[in-house]
Formats: structure tokens, C-alpha cells, sequence
């Protein structure tokens, strides 16, 4: 694995298609799982994707589906699991940084559906490369975005957007049920 760091630069359309895939994959059942993981406790991530919403949809866009999963795989999976297998062999490298992703991300329980998601991108990167890894991250958070708004119309029954201009941010996870 110590030659993981330069060689997971590799791109093809299928690796591509299959990250794009378990994207969607992972953003669907992330997506459903994580009403069944809420906690009584706020979720500051949430909280501060609507505050950034609220002020921009396009800057919350790019921002979750662009510059956050390409920051994150560089950082976790390109060099967190490089540098690591330099340390451990086997599959030591991408359960402690998945652990770290998770730990990175949301709150308790929520952070379990990261961790779980930061070790399918670690397989995603060592099977297919760090720009699969990329478009599999980036697909999942186009997903929970796409099914934060939806769940808005169905709760609220306005856009998000729309909550976000007429309501403020704690009225708005009241009503999607984020908030007691």
C-alpha cells in the first residue's frame, strides 16, 4: 500500500460511474437511515448548513458538493490513509480514518452514518481512485442536500429556501423536526 499516495491519481469513466453511483447509493440510505439516529441534542451541522442557505443556495452548493469533498478526500483518504499505511498494513489505515471522518462530522449518532460512509470512500479510493472517491463524496452530499429540500416541501411545504427567507433557522428545524 505504500505506493497508494501518487498511484490513486488514476481516472476512467467507469471509475468515475461507479463512484457516482455509491454516491447515490450511500446518499439515499444515509438519507433515510439518519431520521432513525436523531438525537434530543441540536444539530449544530445542520444548523449552520441552513445559516449558510439561508445567506446562499449556490455558496451552500458549492461549498458541500464541490469544495468540501474535495478537501475532505485530500485530506482524509489521499494523504490521512497514504501517510498511514506507511505506519499499519491491511485495513488499519482506512478504519482509523474513517473514524476520524466520522468523529470530523455531525454529532453523536449521526457521526456513526460518516464513519460508515468515511470507510466506503476509503474503499472507493483504493479501488477506484482519489477522483472516484471525489465524485462519490460530492454525489452523497448533492443527495442529502436534494432530500433536506424535498423533506422541507413535504414538511413545510415551501422550498427550503423559501422557509429560510420567511422563517428563522430554529423555526425552520423545528418544522423538519431537527428541534423540539
Amino acid at each position: 500500500m505504500n505506493k497508494l499516495l501518487w498511484s490513486s491519481i488514476k481516472w476512467s469513466m467507469t471509475d468515475l460511474f461507479s463512484g457516482m453511483i455509491i454516491g447515490l447509493v450511500t446518499g439515499i440510505l444515509g438519507s433515510a437511515l439518519a431520521p432513525y439516529l436523531k438525537t434530543k441534542r441540536e444539530d449544530r451541522s445542520l444548523k449552520g448548513l441552513l445559516y449558510l442557505w439561508k445567506r446562499s443556495v449556490w455558496q451552500t452548493v458549492v461549498l458541500v458538493v464541490v469544495l468540501g469533498p474535495v478537501a475532505e478526500e485530500i485530506i482524509f483518504r489521499f494523504l490521512g490513509i497514504s501517510l498511514l499505511s506507511y505506519l499499519f498494513t491491511g485495513a488499519l489505515p482506512l478504519i482509523l480514518t474513517s473514524i476520524l471522518f466520522g468523529l470530523a462530522h455531525n454529532q453523536y449518532p449521526l457521526n456513526l452514518i460518516s464513519g460508515i460512509l468515511g470507510f466506503i470512500l476509503a474503499l472507493v479510493f483504493t479501488v477506484y481512485g482519489l477522483p472516484a472517491a471525489i465524485i462519490a463524496h460530492a454525489t452523497h452530499n448533492a443527495v442529502s442536500l436534494f432530500y433536506l429540500n424535498v423533506k422541507a416541501r413535504r414538511l413545510m411545504g415551501i422550498s427550503l429556501t423559501k422557509a429560510l427567507k420567511t422563517l428563522e433557522v430554529n423555526e425552520v428545524m423545528k418544522k423538519l423536526g431537527q428541534l423540539n
